[in-house]
């Protein structure tokens, strides 16, 4: 069983130079009990992150709200905003990321379902990306949302959906003599 300050005896912690010492021993011995029973109350009682699983749904959303979840689970269960509460430090360091946005695509297509590109991988514009997607996907408007929150500030994000020849495809056109015109939603 790993020890953890839950259920390790004191007087092993002692150092080699007063583990002879018959009052240092005592000592921790006698003091034993108390910690595990403050460490005990402290577990029971303080709604944290290492607790969560034993939460109610309604603490665990308080704890999204104090962790700073910027949006809720697609599923929505119990055990996704647990999950989402406890890895949501680590998101937040990875806002602005290529991780962040891969991670979201990863969520909504699927993992190999798309590709993301830096402008740079394209001979872009600077500051922009591409993800290329097959799939119609239904939450779109929750995507972009969701898409703005995890990219970095400064960069502008090109979309681009290929259809695979299950969906209906309309195609429109244009013309303007003189003037290349790309038609394109520019996410800032």
């Amino acid at each position: 069983m790993t020890e953890t300050i839950h259920n390790v005896d004191l007087a092993t912690l002692l150092p080699g130079s007063v583990i002879w010492d018959d009052d240092a021993v005592r000592i921790m011995q006698a003091s034993d009990p108390e910690l595990k029973a403050v460490m005990a109350a402290i577990r029971d009682r303080l709604p944290n992150i290492y607790n969560i699983d034993n939460l109610a749904e309604r603490v665990v959303d308080l704890l999204a709200w104090e962790h700073h979840v910027d949006y809720p689970p697609r599923s929505g269960s119990l055990a996704d905003k647990c999950a989402q509460v406890r890895g949501s430090m680590a998101e937040h360091r990875m806002h602005g990321t290529r991780y962040a946005v891969r991670k979201l695509c990863d969520d909504f297509f699927g993992e190999g379902n798309y590709t993301l590109q830096e402008w740079f991988q394209y001979a872009g514009e600077p500051f922009w990306f591409r993800v290329e997607f097959i799939d119609v996907i239904a939450d779109w408007p929750d995507f972009l949302a969701r898409l703005r929150i995890v990219k970095n500030v400064r960069s502008w994000a090109e979309l681009i959906m290929r259809n695979n020849g299950d969906a209906p495809c309309n195609i429109g056109a244009g013309s303007m003599q003189g003037w290349i015109m790309t038609v394109t939603e520019a996410i800032p």
